[in-house]
């Protein structure tokens, strides 16, 4: 489950809901416009000493130059602590165009958007009017999901409980030796080499996901080829809950959510009927709380004076590989040169959203959900809604950019769609599903 790349049209709907997602979509049934506050007004100049008279006979002194005007310094906002909001700015305060901002935001909104924000310098400064009444419900993340996991892993391996290459029979003693030999970087890169099928992973899921990425054949060697799984990212959560020594939940929301000011009440995250929290998806996230993942990865690690995740392996995440140069660890880049889409796993040239910087990365989403999070400009864009359209996060940056101080943008033109033909042997393995089904009817 995941948001498409560029170019890239999705076929798949998921075969259930949680209850929070369908309250979610039913508060969400519309889209509204945004109303930015105006800017505020500018400071008067001061003015400018007199030019002094000349002394009787003597020469003409020159008027000194005048001083060219300095550029206010942007305004900064500190994060918030649990429980509080993010400070409010003008877009202006923070160097984009106030206009502009009202503009992109209007734009999203009418797109079946439930919430849409921008923050910029750790400021809220732009959010479409749904966004109010929707700012305290969990709204599903879909594949987003996928990145929290990898923040997870960090937050491990910060602890010492785990290494990144570490094989993962060292924390699941049932895995044969064809599974046990898999390492926790190559879950993390989607490079664990088991063949993947849409419907036979997801039906899987239902009943054990952990059991079903375990009972995947290896059909590649790990590290090598590139395929966008799903449950093998709930086998990766439960390889961290079984490192922590606790449920990985239980490990999230006391190492991660809750130092970054994530309450319980702000988030909703399904588990399989194996009691194994679902990796790939189902996490639900209040819009408000959402942005504190972004500003969690765009501070590299950092919420104000506790390092909680190494800054090299945030700059990892968003490193892409030798098998997806645009695909780092359960979050796509836009730094590489070329990649594979995670939906039918088709070849692209260049970057992955050439409308947005180079160093952007998102969580990323099925029906278009997106945490934007771009270094280069102290900018996080929130996304959370019904399928966007195709191109949008495109034609966001392509509108967003020319509207912030101190860029040069180089308009990359209109957003131009790809269809993407998935061979059905992605979609499913006939003989597996079979063997799959069969199995289920245990826990029924």
């Amino acid at each position: 489950m995941t948001a498409r790349t560029q170019g890239e049209t999705m076929r798949i709907t998921p075969r259930f809901l949680s209850s929070a997602t369908a309250v979610a979509l039913l508060v969400a049934l519309a889209a509204c416009t945004a109303a930015p506050a105006p800017p505020l007004s500018p400071e008067l100049p001061a003015v400018a000493d007199p030019v002094p008279n000349p002394a009787p006979g003597g020469p003409t002194p020159e008027a000194p130059a005048p001083e060219a005007p300095s550029a206010p310094a942007e305004r900064t906002c500190e994060l918030p602590a649990a429980g509080a909001r993010f400070e409010e700015a003008n877009p202006a305060e923070v160097g984009i165009e106030p206009e502009i901002a009202r503009a992109v935001t209007e734009t999203v909104a009418a797109r079946l958007t439930s919430s849409f924000r921008i923050y910029r310098h750790g400021c809220l400064v732009a959010r479409n009017l749904l966004d109010e009444a929707v700012k305290d419900t969990p709204l599903p993340f879909f594949s987003m999901t996928k990145t929290v996991v990898a923040l997870a892993v960090g937050r491990a391996i910060e602890l010492g409980h785990l290494e990144l290459h570490d094989p993962i029979s060292k924390y699941v003693p049932q895995a044969d030796a064809a599974h046990g030999r898999i390492t926790v970087y190559q879950l993390l890169t989607q490079t664990s080499g088991l063949r993947f099928a849409w419907g036979n992973d997801l039906l899987g899921s239902v009943n054990d996901g952990v059991g079903t990425a375990l009972s995947m054949p290896p059909v590649y060697q790990p590290g090598t080829t590139f395929q966008y799984a799903q449950t093998t990212v709930s086998l990766l959560a439960y390889v961290v809950g079984r490192a922590a020594g606790q449920d990985f939940q239980d490990f999230v929301r006391t190492e991660i959510f809750e130092p970054i000011g994530i309450r319980r009440s702000e988030w909703v995250w399904e588990r399989d009927k194996a009691g194994n929290t679902h990796g790939y998806a189902w996490l639900s996230m209040t819009p408000a709380a959402t942005a504190r993942l972004g500003f969690l990865t765009l501070e590299e690690g950092r919420w104000n004076d506790q390092q909680l995740i190494d800054s090299g392996y945030i700059h990892d995440m968003g490193e892409g590989t030798k098998a997806n140069e645009s695909y780092g660890y359960l979050m796509p880049t836009n730094r590489g040169d070329g990649g594979y889409t995670s939906f039918g796993n088709q070849r692209f040239e260049g970057p992955r959203n050439a409308a947005a910087p180079r160093d952007t990365v998102n969580f990323s989403g099925f029906l278009d959900q997106s945490i934007a999070v771009v270094p280069s400009l102290d900018l996080v864009v929130v996304r959370l809604g019904f399928p966007a359209g195709n191109g949008w996060e495109y034609e966001m940056f392509r509108q967003l950019m020319p509207g912030i101080s101190g860029v040069d943008y180089d308009d990359p033109g209109p957003y131009v769609h790809k269809d993407v033909d998935v061979p059905i042997e992605q979609i499913v393995d006939f003989p597996l599903l079979i063997a799959a089904i069969v199995n289920a009817n245990q826990y029924d």
